[in-house]
């Protein structure tokens, strides 16, 4: 029982950890809104709170399906609009991986690269601190501005499920 209990403390202290730093990116986001004249409306704090903490990347219309349970009248206009506006407060950044659909990153406080399923199409972060040592060494006299490099193949899952049809198929 004590070990119950000692793991049930410790996710119960990880969901508060992250609840607060929800909380507070969010009081920070009201603050940079109101410091260029934006109001923080209900929609506009519904959309952020779908962004912080997202590790998936995703995208505009998921964003919009995951809001409309509890706000039916939110149209998928007004969210593509405040995820510009994120962008160009610098909240998040905007990306298109060939998937067919713009993504949101909200984890823009580090450079990092992004690995993308070829089947399921899932965005995971990788960091490559190497990325713009690569581009810089061949410096062409071009001014770099950012890196984006996307690597491609079989997230986790999708390459199990490809080896066990592999296997399904040779047996």
């Amino acid at each position: 029982m004590r070990r119950t209990e000692t793991a049930l403390i410790r996710l119960l202290t990880i969901i508060v950890i992250r609840l607060l730093r929800v909380m507070r990116d969010q009081v920070a986001l009201v603050e940079r809104l109101r410091s260029v004249g934006m109001r923080a409306t209900p929609q506009r704090l519904a959309i952020a709170s779908e962004l912080f903490g997202n590790t998936t990347h995703p995208t505009v219309e998921s964003i919009h399906i995951a809001i409309s349970a509890a706000m039916p009248a939110l149209s998928l206009k007004t969210v593509y609009e405040a995820v510009r506006e994120f962008e160009k407060l610098g909240e998040v950044r905007l990306f298109d991986p060939g998937t067919g659909s713009l993504r949101v990153d909200p984890h823009v406080e580090t450079d990092h690269q992004h690995l993308v399923c070829n089947r399921c199409g899932s965005v995971r972060d990788v960091n490559m601190a190497s990325a713009e040592q690569l581009v810089t060494r061949h410096d062409h006299n071009f001014k770099i501005e950012s890196v984006d490099i996307i690597l491609r193949g079989l997230c986790d899952s999708c390459s199990s499920t490809a080896n066990n049809k592999k296997r399904n198929t040779n047996a």
